[in-house]
């Protein structure tokens, strides 16, 4: 049996540069010591995961953070609809 697993196996990913940027690459990855291709994956999976990160990040200015935890605080408002909802028997029930 493989070691590896269908889902193991690195795909190719192929993209345009312009001749410039190529260049740019090829600098970078010189003075980072690894390959271009090396180079462009971690530059690639650096960007990917700040994305994500700032995605999932909530940033407050100290207004809003000042009135959310206010909000916080409060007591719970009663909802009727969703009294009655909760009310219901489920499938799980």
């Amino acid at each position: 049996m493989h070691p590896h697993t269908k889902s193991d196996k690195e795909e190719r990913i192929n993209i345009r540069a312009s001749h410039l940027e190529k260049r740019l690459i090829a600098t970078a990855s010189r003075l980072s010591m690894i390959r271009p291709a090396q180079f462009a994956r971690q530059a690639i999976l650096e960007k990917a995961q700040r994305i994500i990160a700032e995605a999932n990040h909530l940033t407050l200015s100290q207004e809003d953070w000042n009135k959310f935890i206010v909000a916080l605080d409060q007591e719970p408002k009663e909802i009727p609809a969703l009294k009655k909802l909760f009310s219901k028997k489920t499938l799980f029930d």
